[in-house]
């Protein structure tokens, strides 16, 4: 097995997602009669294992590449976006950029955003056991993120605008709340509603429609 066939027990056994076990999963899986067959056609084995499950979850998500959205073909100079789209982009590399960067919208790190200041998930503290880190989670990738609601760690929010809004006027202070939200005794990002809109309207160009339409991807 390799190290990324690891990953998805987090999401299989953790009690605030799928809340199973690993062992409870292949025996439901050996209950069907379908999967059993796609496991014999994949690997020639009569009975689903741990490491077989896994390894097949890993080659799945190894599939999943997001490259053909609009912002994807603007890059590479095959598409062009919209003066609002332009403006939206403009806006976020100015006030969104620094955590999510890149070509992901993602810089990897775990951050506090204001989204409580008092914590009944202590978040990336969890691993750490580190103080310093109650209330920071993973910065997600924005890729698709019109297709992906409802919004952050704890599902709080149904829309982008609801979204944005907390970042323009909710974001609430906490000792770990993370530098960038913080500015001359003030919190959040200012955004008037007009620069909302117009970051919406980028975010939208982020969506691959070839990929969330992709029959691989789809229940069997």
């Amino acid at each position: 097995m390799d190290l990324i066939d690891f990953v998805p027990i987090n999401a299989i056994e953790a009690h605030f997602e799928m809340d199973e076990t690993l062992v409870n999963v292949v025996a439901k899986l050996n209950q069907s009669n379908d999967y059993r067959a796609l496991f014999q056609e994949a690997f020639d084995i009569d009975t689903i294992t741990s490491p077989f499950l896994l390894h097949a979850l890993s080659q799945f998500t190894l599939m999943m590449i997001s490259d053909q959205s609009k912002f994807d073909l603007y890059l590479n100079n095959k598409a062009t976006l919209s003066n609002e789209e332009m403006k939206g982009y403009e806006i976020f590399n100015q006030k969104c950029s620094s955590c999510h960067s890149g070509v992901l919208q993602t810089d990897f790190s775990y951050r506090n955003n204001g989204i409580d200041s008092v914590f009944t998930d202590i978040g990336r503290a969890i691993i750490t056991e580190n103080s310093s880190d109650e209330g920071k989670f993973r910065v997600p990738s924005l890729r698709n993120i019109t297709r992906t609601a409802p919004y952050m760690h704890n599902a709080k929010f149904n829309t982008l605008e609801e979204v944005l809004q907390h970042y323009a006027t909710n974001v609430h202070a906490s000792p770990t709340l993370d530098p960038l939200l913080q500015n001359n005794n003030t919190v959040g990002i200012a955004l008037t509603q007009t620069e909302q809109r117009q970051i919406i309207t980028f975010l939208a160009t982020l969506t691959d429609y070839e990929f969330i339409s992709d029959d691989r991807f789809f229940a069997p």
